[in-house]
């Protein structure tokens, strides 16, 4: 936990919200809240998916407007008419899906905004300077020359980051900032949120990892449904009392996956088989049984995320994939969805949804593939949306656009699509990133009830915990190669030294 720093023995904060509420339409999604951000303090925000925190966030970076209450910046009223007001005043944020552009590279996306000019020239060369030593205090040794689109999002993260530092901003917001880390990138976020704090920064600090939050933050706000639940430091709570205050009821996150079930799996046939699957300098041979979840685990740009995407055909390098003792030849992403490989990948918005549309329309898309059609009628998008939603529990509006549904809803959507094609195998890629603790649970259950129903399923997740609690048996990757196989009673440390790169292994 932060030390608090002089500054923040002030009292006075850098930023209020006072009586902020917000609706859309007749939905009240922000009912009266108040919020004060200390400098030198990290400050948690929590609450289920749906509660308000994004909404809250837009307000204060000027991209959404109060309908009532105020904001003040060190005691003085504000209006903050757009992003750009925000800026100015030097509040920063660094949101969960991160505003990197491609075709940029690294210095130019740092840059952006405040790119050096030579007269009417683009001083390329003493921008590139600025961007490294901003990604240098942001605790990166990235190539400024590199491009977003070949790095890992934790290196694309340090982007952001170095931009709003850059910027020198006195307040920054973190939205979901752990999301898709691994365990060393977030120890690495820790110690960078330990040093702006230090330097008199206020952290806004909100995520769905309560082990992160019980670490990192000074004091904690918990929403449920657009109201301020309760608000105290973190020392004066715990994790379970948090989890009951978001969601009003008690949930049991402890449970594991049963041995039983392990050796019954194993004793079904073998619906997934790889054959001499490519990795960095060796070759896989994985049979995955009916009823079986194989986790994968392994730091970011460990090769995890490139393994399953040679299982889907997305590149294709050589091997063999066999589906129930055939052969499915050379595969790319459509012709595996042919074969009855369902897959959910790690950036739902990215890759994943159609935001604009429909959550009937984004579940009727891979039965579509699947079946080899180019169009699709209103009936049977919602004939194939109720089947595959039968089993979930999806909140907000279901005829609306999918992009304004909660995370945890549209992570509902994305399975209700993997359902829909009626699958084989599924494979899995942070199927609970950037979901509240109530809809993590929900897909927890559906996915160990997918299992016991015969399906085979390989599971990419960058929390140990989730691997424990899921997998029958678990592969470890590290520097592209397959480190060890174990079995979900493994401690977690034996893990993580196996996840670890082999110069920093120890005995």
């Amino acid at each position: 936990m932060n030390t608090p720093t002089a500054a923040a023995a002030s009292g006075t904060p850098v930023l209020e919200a006072r009586g902020l509420t917000k609706s859309f339409g007749t939905a009240r999604v922000v009912d009266g809240i108040h919020l004060s951000l200390l400098p030198g303090r990290v400050h948690a925000l929590v609450g289920e998916n749906g509660a308000g925190k994004s909404t809250i966030i837009k307000m204060l970076c000027g991209v959404e407007h109060p309908d009532e209450g105020e904001l003040l910046l060190d005691g003085e009223a504000i209006t903050l008419h757009a992003p750009a007001d925000a800026a100015s005043a030097r509040i920063a944020t660094v949101y969960q899906e991160l505003d990197v552009i491609d075709e940029l590279t690294v210095a130019q996306n740092v840059m952006l905004g405040r790119e050096v000019r030579r007269g009417p020239f683009l001083d390329d060369r003493a921008s590139a300077r600025l961007a490294a030593a901003a990604l240098a205090r942001a605790g990166s040794t990235v190539d400024t020359q590199a491009y977003p689109r070949d790095l890992s999002l934790a290196q694309q993260q340090r982007i952001v980051i170095a931009r709003c530092l850059l910027a020198e901003a006195r307040v920054l917001i973190l939205d979901e900032p752990t999301a898709a880390l691994g365990p060393h990138e977030v120890d690495d976020l820790a110690v960078l949120v330990r040093e702006l704090t230090a330097s008199g920064v206020s952290v806004l600090f909100v995520s769905h990892r309560l082990e992160e939050v019980m670490e990192m933050a000074d004091e904690v706000t918990v929403l449920r449904d657009g109201r301020v639940v309760s608000h105290r430091p973190v020392a004066e709570t715990d994790p379970a009392r948090i989890i009951q205050e978001m969601t009003g009821r008690e949930l049991d996150l402890t449970a594991v996956r049963s041995p039983a079930a392990a050796a019954a799996s194993a004793e079904r046939p073998v619906v997934l088989e790889l054959r001499g699957l490519p990795m960095r300098e060796s070759t896989l041979d994985l049979a995955v049984h009916a009823g079986e979840i194989v986790g994968i685990a392994g730091l970011a740009g460990s090769g995890r995320t490139r393994l399953i995407s040679h299982i889907i055909g997305d590149p294709w390098h050589g091997g063999q994939v066999i589906i129930d003792g055939t052969d499915v030849g050379r595969l790319d992403p459509a012709r595996a969805l042919a074969a009855g490989i369902a897959f959910l990948p790690e950036d739902r918005k990215r890759d994943g949804l159609v935001l604009e549309q429909s959550a009937p329309f984004n579940v009727s898309l891979s039965g579509l593939i699947r079946a080899g059609r180019r169009w699709t009628s209103r009936r049977d998008d919602t004939r194939r949306f109720d089947d595959a939603m039968q089993r979930m529990s999806l909140r907000g509006n279901p005829r609306g656009p999918v992009g304004r549904l909660s995370g945890g809803n549209q992570q509902k959507v994305l399975l209700a699509r993997l359902l829909a094609t009626d699958p084989r195998v599924i494979i899995l890629d942070e199927p609970t990133r950037g979901v509240d603790i109530g809809a993590k649970k929900e897909i927890w259950e559906l996915l160990e009830a997918l299992a016991d129903s015969g399906l085979a399923i390989v599971m990419v997740s960058s929390e140990l915990p989730e691997i424990l609690r899921l997998s029958d048996r678990i592969l470890v990757v590290a520097e592209g190669q397959v480190t060890g196989e174990f079995p979900a009673s493994t401690p977690q440390h034996v893990l993580l030294r196996a996840a670890l790169p082999a110069r920093e292994r120890v005995a």
